[in-house]
């Protein structure tokens, strides 16, 4: 289901691109202007069926038989036994959590400012036509889909997710420092930011194994909430950001620099990572 987030890209930059073009002036409205009811009140109308028709535990739901809730009650039981933790308040207490907030909030940057900027990026670099902008836009998107496949299963396969977080993350810091000093090489510059825009989506895939492994019953829940409310807060604070360097440089390098802080802190962070958890399941054969 990650795979909704390129995927939803992929036509949201061509789509885009072309609801501008095509409803400029309509009813008076900019063509941006008419892109957020479009394409924003199906997202509002989906949230609300699914919070009607999504239950919280397998045995509320009148879709499964009584042996296929057994099984899956069995299985939740299973993963929860291995998991470090199942109080939420409890692991608020310990630092783990809030390094891997630390790492996801850096990806997140990382996946927000790509997403908000690189339209703007393109047209940096004279790509002014609306369409063809947002059919470029789409291309790293495009990318992005074989590698979180590839690198999900490598990650699966090898039993590992720190390096399978790492190296991604650090490929978009370098992908995106490549296309800071190569703007006026638009060819390069773009293939850097394909590489930067695979490499965070890739390090997001892999890094959510990890929280929902190492945390159980309540915790698993709230820490994951936890953790994803830095994730938001990352998409306040990227564009942001990326847009006082712009303003305050005239370009968007520095905005990408700041950018490249940002995921380096994610990499320290999941580097530290394994750590902390071995810390956490000695302290609880401990007690």
């Amino acid at each position: 289901y990650m795979l909704a987030g390129p995927i939803g890209s992929i036509f949201g930059s061509a789509g885009s691109a072309l609801l501008i073009d095509a409803l400029d002036g309509a009813a008076g409205l900019s063509g941006w202007q008419w892109m957020f009811p479009i394409q924003g009140l199906p997202c509002v109308l989906l949230g609300i069926i699914f919070w009607k028709m999504m239950k919280d535990h397998p045995k509320d739901v009148n879709w499964l038989t009584d042996k296929e809730k057994q099984l899956l009650n069995e299985d939740l039981d299973q993963t929860t036994d291995g998991q470090h933790t199942s109080d939420f308040l409890q692991a608020l207490k310990h630092p783990t959590v809030y390094v891997m907030s630390i790492a996801y909030f850096g990806i997140m940057c990382g996946i927000y400012a790509a997403s908000f900027w690189l339209p703007t990026i393109l047209r940096d670099n004279g790509i002014t036509d609306n369409l063809t902008n947002g059919l470029l836009s789409s291309i790293p998107y495009v990318i992005t889909i074989p590698v979180m496949i590839l690198l999900t299963r490598s990650s699966d396969r090898h039993g590992d997710r720190t390096w399978h977080a790492i190296v991604p993350a650090a490929i978009a810091s370098i992908g995106l420092v490549v296309a800071a000093f190569t703007s006026t090489t638009f060819l390069v510059s773009f293939i850097a930011l394909c590489c930067a825009v695979a490499g965070v989506w890739g390090a997001y895939t892999v890094f959510w194994a990890v929280p929902s492994q190492h945390f159980g019953g309540k915790a698993a829940a709230g820490s994951i909430a936890f953790i994803n409310t830095w994730g938001i807060l990352g998409g306040f604070v990227a564009p942001m950001v990326m847009g006082f360097f712009r303003d305050l440089t005239g370009s968007t390098q520095g905005g990408l620099l700041s950018m490249v802080a940002l995921i380096s802190c994610s990499i320290i962070a999941l580097l530290i990572l394994p750590a902390r958890m071995r810390a956490d399941r000695e302290d609880a054969h401990a007690h």
